[in-house]
């Protein structure tokens, strides 16, 4: 990684950097995701990653780890109304999901 395109962070050693752009990678077991501020630098790192791995670019996030992403261009929302559907469907009870917004700036 260092080699390629980025440096080291001084701060945190898992985390690299190109100075004055911002890369997130998450790695859980075997997935990776990756988000920032610049659509450049979140291509040159898929590519480092397609070239150096065998891997698949599945596209933009739509479920992670129990968790489903919708994006649109009003926002990104998440939702565990799956998971909380076959919760209800293991115990068997017969509740209605409705779906709420919530206001992120409530309280602030």
């Amino acid at each position: 990684m260092v080699s390629r395109y980025f440096l080291r962070s001084t701060c945190y050693t898992s985390k690299f950097v190109d100075p004055g752009d911002i890369l997130i990678v998450c790695l859980y077991v075997d997935d990776l995701i990756s988000t920032g501020n610049n659509l450049r630098i979140i291509a040159k790192f898929k590519e480092a990653m397609i070239s150096y791995f065998e891997m698949t670019n599945l596209g933009l996030m739509s479920y992670f780890l129990g968790i489903e992403v919708i994006q649109q261009d009003d926002g990104i929302y998440i939702s565990q109304k799956k998971y909380v559907d076959n919760i209800l469907k293991k115990f068997k009870t017969n509740f209605h999901i409705s779906s709420r917004e919530v206001d992120a700036n409530k309280g602030k």
